[in-house]
C-alpha cells in the first residue's frame, strides 16, 4: 500500500511541475508578444492591441495604452487570435448624456460598432467596422471586441481614422478601470 502511495505522491508532484512549467512558458510567450506589440510601429496605421495587457494583469487593457498620431492617421484596436479571453470595447464618449447612470444602455450600440452625431442620430456599422472621427460625435463604439468566432457580431478589429488634433480618452464599457488615450497632432 505505500508503494502505491508513494507512486502517487510521485504522479502528483511531477503533474504539478509540469503544470508550473507550461504556465511559465505560456506567460513568457505571452509576454515576448506583448513587448513586440508595444514596441512594433507601422508606418500607416497605428495598432493596438486590445486584452491581454501585461503579466500582471493578463486580460485587462491596451497595448500600448497611450498612442501620438497626426491629423488623418488612423489607429487600428485588434484582439489576437486564438486567446481565451472576453470581450471588450473601445469606447469614445464625448457627451456623458449619452450614458444611463455612468453606463450605456444595453442596446446594439453597446455590442455593434455605433456612433451617436451632435443630432442625437445613431449609425450601426457592421463588425470590424473602419470609422472616422471629425469632431462631430457624441459617442464612438467598437462594438464587442472577441477573437474571431466565439461571439456572433463581435469584431476582432476597430480602426479609427481622426480628422480632427485634440486628445481622445477611450475606455472599455465592460470594464471601465480600462483605459487609453489617443494624442492627434
Amino acid at each position: 500500500m505505500s508503494g502505491l502511495s508513494r507512486k502517487n505522491k510521485m504522479v502528483s508532484i511531477v503533474f504539478v511541475v509540469v503544470l508550473l512549467a507550461t504556465l511559465a512558458v505560456a506567460i513568457s510567450i505571452s509576454f515576448t508578444y506583448n513587448v513586440r506589440a508595444a514596441v512594433t510601429k507601422t508606418t500607416v496605421d497605428t495598432q493596438v492591441q486590445v486584452g491581454g495587457g501585461s503579466l500582471s494583469n493578463p486580460l485587462f487593457g491596451y497595448t500600448p495604452q497611450n498612442v501620438e498620431i497626426k491629423v488623418g492617421q488612423t489607429v487600428v484596436w485588434y484582439v489576437r487570435p486564438r486567446v481565451a479571453a472576453e470581450p471588450h470595447t473601445v469606447t469614445f464618449v464625448f457627451d456623458n448624456k449619452t450614458m444611463t447612470l455612468g453606463f450605456v444602455a444595453s442596446n446594439q450600440r453597446v455590442f455593434n460598432p455605433a456612433i451617436i452625431d451632435l443630432d442625437d442620430v445613431t449609425k450601426i456599422y457592421p463588425p470590424n467596422a473602419s470609422l472616422t472621427i471629425t469632431g462631430t460625435e457624441k459617442y464612438v463604439n467598437s462594438g464587442w471586441m472577441f477573437p474571431a468566432g466565439p461571439l456572433p457580431g463581435s469584431s476582432s478589429t476597430f480602426s479609427v481614422t481622426f480628422q480632427e488634433a485634440g486628445s481622445y480618452r477611450y475606455l472599455c464599457l465592460l470594464h471601465p478601470w480600462m483605459v487609453g488615450k489617443v494624442v492627434v497632432s
